[in-house]
């Protein structure tokens, strides 16, 4: 089985390597650094480092990271996560176990230092009644620690390189299950946590990821869910994209989509 696990790297040289030094127990993993800020450096070998000409984001940066790559899986992992040695040879032993039809393997977390994150617990109790019903599994995950299953990404084009940031664990998910019927699958046999919010800090970023995680959600949620009204689309964005704020809404509205 081969794995190529993925790094996207904006000002997380020390965060990366450390987990590259964690993760090499792995036998059959190759590792590839997508280095969005330009300042990665690492004297490990065998790390693979893509250096854009720009910040790529996230999506585009996996996918260029996935040109000319031979893998079964290809695992993206987050710099702000930890996993322990024995939970990391969990996760890849259950890869080898995963039923042809499933295309997106991750762990449970052990902790949320900060909260629910969009792909998790909050999205797909929303989501999941409008996903197709011929998949058993709707469960759509976070992808701060998350198995693709290469030939799967490669069917669907990979991520769309019209997000930049934010929402695109969503799109992708969405995208796999309603119209190739792959389908999600949790695990629950190992487990990681989860820091999150590194890539906008102080006030000021706090800001900036708002406005770029509401303007994610609702290209997500109008590209894939055109029928619903503008106001029920922004309803839905405002809810993914600011779960802190808008988590008391979502359960006293019960919105869903296409309802």
């Amino acid at each position: 089985m081969k794995l190529s696990v993925i790094f996207v790297n904006y000002h997380s040289t020390e965060e990366i390597n450390s987990l590259v030094a964690d993760l090499k127990i792995c036998n059959g993993c190759s590792f590839i650094v997508v280095d969005n800020s330009l300042d990665f450096k690492t004297e490990a070998d065998g790390i693979k480092v893509i250096r854009p000409i720009r910040n790529l984001g996230f999506g585009s940066a996996i996918n260029a990271a996935c040109l000319n790559i031979s893998a079964d899986w290809i695992i993206l992992v987050n710099p702000d996560i930890t996993i322990k040695h024995e939970e990391w040879l969990k996760f890849v032993e259950e890869l080898s176990r995963i039923d042809s039809s499933v295309s997106v393997v991750h762990p449970s977390f052990e902790k949320q230092k900060t909260r629910v994150l969009i792909g998790g617990e909050l999205t797909y109790p929303i989501l999941s009644n409008n996903l197709d019903q011929k998949s058993n599994y709707t469960s759509i995950p976070g992808f701060s620690l998350v198995a693709l299953r290469f030939n799967a990404y490669t069917i669907i084009g990979g991520f769309d390189p019209n997000i930049f940031m934010y929402a695109e664990d969503l799109d992708y998910c969405i995208r796999i299950y309603r119209k190739y019927g792959f389908s999600g699958f949790k695990s629950i046999k190992c487990t990681y946590d989860h820091l999150g919010g590194g890539s906008y800090k102080g006030y000021f970023g706090k800001i900036r990821r708002a406005v770029h995680s509401f303007n994610s959600h609702y290209y997500v949620i109008n590209k894939n869910f055109p029928e619903n009204s503008f106001f029920h689309i922004i309803c839905i964005s405002l809810m993914l994209a600011l779960p802190r704020y808008f988590n008391w809404f979502r359960f006293c509205l019960g919105a869903k989509l296409g309802s």
